[in-house]
């Protein structure tokens, strides 16, 4: 009997999910969605790269440095591998975006 492994989520459909962004219109739920994205993206960046051994914060180096030619997943790929933590580093990320946006929002 084979086992279905499921996929990681990406960072864009946990947002989705996380943020509930089904009542909105599909532009303006995927500008938000966008947006948000690249928030946690930095943030998982950051994180990912402080825990890191040096030899793989150097090869993190080369990709970031030739990011332009670099496929995404490729770096996606490589953090996942490298990192027993990666989703929880994204979904801390992500609950760190919740908590920001829900104080703003009380402001």
């Amino acid at each position: 009997m084979t086992q279905d492994v499921q996929q990681p989520q990406t960072i864009q459909e946990v947002i989705a999910q996380e943020f509930g962004f089904t009542d909105l219109d599909s532009d303006r739920q995927e500008r938000l969605i966008e947006r948000m994205t690249e928030s946690v993206i930095k943030r998982v960046l950051l994180d990912a790269y402080t825990k890191l051994s040096s030899s793989d914060r150097k090869r993190f180096e080369e990709l970031m440095e030739n990011i332009e030619s670099v496929d995404p997943n490729a770096i996606e790929e490589f953090l996942r591998e490298k990192l027993t933590d990666y989703d929880a580093i994204i979904n801390e990320a992500i609950a760190d975006l919740k908590k920001h946006i829900a104080e703003t929002s009380a402001m």
